[in-house]
């Protein structure tokens, strides 16, 4: 399974639920770890893209909080597209490749947005390497989990889409720049 993004087909009666206390708090905490590993690597630092902000855009408010302009953008919670016409130079993207059925042009139209040498920080969990502990793990359990990485597949994807893998912390964030 190393090396290979892992597919399921999505369930038509796919309805999005609200985001539970515990989730949240979840979230506050990967948001911040995010922010963290990717900040360094950021050349400029005055505008971002929070791309699939969910309903509370908690990332977005941390990076706030650094005097960065953020926008924000989620197909089911802010889905006009704020970005069509603007470059950043960075885009965050938490808990949303997992949910995509094409990532790789996902990965090609945040390409247009984002300046030369810009950043794309994405945080998804990586699947395990063994198909029996894959077959174990509570990630794959949730069905809008449609997509699977390890950060190899992650460094062919952004190889294809104009982006180097410059980092990632082998459990769920990668960080790739753009060439």
């Amino acid at each position: 399974m190393r090396g290979f993004i892992l597919r399921r087909k999505r369930n038509k009666t796919f309805t999005r639920t609200i985001t539970t206390h515990w989730k949240t708090k979840a979230t506050c905490a990967c948001s911040k770890t995010l922010s963290i590993f990717f900040w360094d690597t950021l050349h400029v630092k005055e505008s971002l893209l929070d791309f699939g902000s969910g309903p509370t855009p908690v990332l977005s408010e941390l990076l706030h909080r650094r005097n960065v302009r953020v926008d924000c953008y989620d197909k089911w919670y802010q889905p006009k597209k704020i970005y069509t016409d603007r470059i950043y130079d960075g885009i965050t993207s938490t808990e949303v490749f997992e949910h995509l059925d094409d990532p790789i042009a996902i990965l090609n139209e945040l390409n247009i947005h984002l300046h030369q040498g810009g950043i794309v920080a994405l945080m998804t969990l990586f699947h395990p390497k063994m198909q029996a502990d894959f077959f174990q793990w509570w990630y794959r359990r949730d069905p809008t989990h449609i997509t699977f990485y390890t950060p190899k597949t992650i460094g062919i994807m952004a190889e294809q889409c104009g982006f180097e893998m410059i980092k990632d912390d082998g459990r769920r964030i990668a960080v790739l720049r753009k060439r």
